[in-house]
């Protein structure tokens, strides 16, 4: 285990869930602290999005890191995609840096005008969708680079093969 930490592949691979679903996670958890009218847990949401916000970075280090290791390893429509996944978290990840630091402004916001912390709440809850947007297109297209099984028009299931999946003990499902 540790000699897969030292690896940064492994590494994004583990993280790369933060700005996607745990942004996605607190921002929901966001949106029903301000309908809930409660201030702590919105005070705690904040501070989860700009947490999982800001995760993009450590995201994009390990990705750069990993990227020529992947790419002698991908085959010719995965050394394709991996440099579309490149180029569309270069072109999208400062969304993530804005969103952490719209969260942290809203803390701020929080602490000295309690009565502004909803509309502070509301414009980061745009600027999360906006970066879950973003982020929802990296992962997708980086899924892609080494599951050919994800791309577009891809067959899974050879000719021949029933899509059910049986038991030993001859249950189906």
């Amino acid at each position: 285990m540790d000699t897969m930490l030292h690896r940064p592949e492994y590494l994004h691979v583990i993280l790369n869930h933060l700005p996607v679903v745990g942004l996605g996670v607190s921002s929901i958890a966001l949106l029903i602290a301000v309908l809930a009218k409660s201030r702590g847990a919105t005070i705690g949401c904040l501070l989860l999005v700009a947490i999982m916000a800001a995760s993009v970075w450590p995201v994009t280090e390990t990705g750069e890191s990993a990227y020529n290791r992947i790419r002698a390893v991908a085959d010719p429509v995965g050394a394709t995609l991996l440099k579309k996944h490149m180029a569309t978290a270069d072109k999208w990840a400062w969304l993530f840096y804005v969103t952490a630091l719209a969260a942290a402004a809203g803390l701020f916001v929080a602490w000295k005008r309690p009565r502004f912390t909803n509309i502070a709440a509301a414009l980061i809850l745009a600027l999360s969708i906006a970066s879950l947007t973003a982020g929802i297109a990296m992962a997708q297209i980086g899924g892609e680079v080494r599951h050919p099984e994800f791309r577009p028009g891809t067959n899974i299931i050879p000719e021949g093969v029933s899509p059910q999946h049986e038991h030993e003990n001859g249950d189906e499902h």
